[in-house]
């Protein structure tokens, strides 16, 4: 797969080579060119962005953890299922 792309380079910077070539206007070279350079640079930048995405983390992993918020867990001592009162008031019956 590499190998047949190889000759694309040459025949994109104008290179005489012996290899036929399909005619194309000075216009449409360039587009082609400024194609090529930007998945290059955008490969590029997305490796960079990896490496400080990485570094960032690491350095976020250095830092100590600050302590959390204590939280009041005495709500699992509450009955989940009210008991029924043991006398019903009048209003609720009806």
């Amino acid at each position: 797969m590499v190998s047949s792309w190889l000759f694309l380079v040459p025949w994109l910077l104008g290179a005489d080579d012996p290899a036929p070539k399909p005619d194309l206007t000075p216009l449409v070279r360039a587009k082609m060119l400024m194609a090529l350079l930007a998945l290059t640079v955008l490969g590029i930048g997305l490796v960079a962005a990896v490496i400080l995405g990485g570094w960032m983390v690491r350095r976020l992993a250095r830092q100590p953890v600050s302590p959390s918020r204590v939280v009041d867990d005495a709500w699992y001592a509450k009955p989940l299922v009210p008991q029924p009162p043991d006398e019903l008031d009048e209003h609720d019956l009806g």
